[in-house]
């Protein structure tokens, strides 16, 4: 329990860090968007990705336990590691991952309001969208 505690504390220092050290933009309802991004420094474009990284892995590693421990009682280790083996995952790092945000967010200014947790997804290895099949799905409304 501590540990998550101190996890959490992580989390949230980090997001608080970044939203008083951006200069302008907006915060969207799901998240911060291509306006945010653009007005940030450089280091804090990478302080987000980092703290956006390491929280979504341990959201994930948590989920998996939790629910070993609460609806999944009966979960193998195993188990929980296939539960874990299948979040995201990101081979760019940190400074070819802003590239590609950054230079998305400038080739398509209308899609701005895009929120970067949604934008991120789409460059995960899973997907490895390019910047021009975002904003086509973007643009059409489509499901990402």
């Amino acid at each position: 329990m501590i540990k998550r505690a101190a996890r959490l504390t992580v989390i949230v220092v980090a997001t608080l860090l970044i939203m008083t050290i951006r200069p302008a933009g907006r915060f969207a309802g799901n998240g911060f968007d291509g306006y945010a991004w653009l007005s940030w420094s450089n280091d804090s474009r990478q302080l987000y990705l980092a703290a956006f990284l390491h929280a979504y892995r341990l959201g994930v590693s948590d989920a998996c336990h939790s629910a070993s421990e609460i609806g999944k009682p009966d979960w193998t280790i195993r188990e929980i590691v296939a539960c874990e083996e299948r979040q995201m995952s990101f081979s760019l790092d940190l400074p070819n991952l802003d590239r590609e945000v950054t230079e998305f967010y400038q080739a398509y200014p209308e899609d701005q309001p895009l929120g970067l947790d949604v934008l991120l997804r789409q460059f995960s290895d899973q997907k490895r969208r390019t910047a021009a099949e975002v904003h086509t799905l973007f643009k059409n409304n489509k499901p990402m």
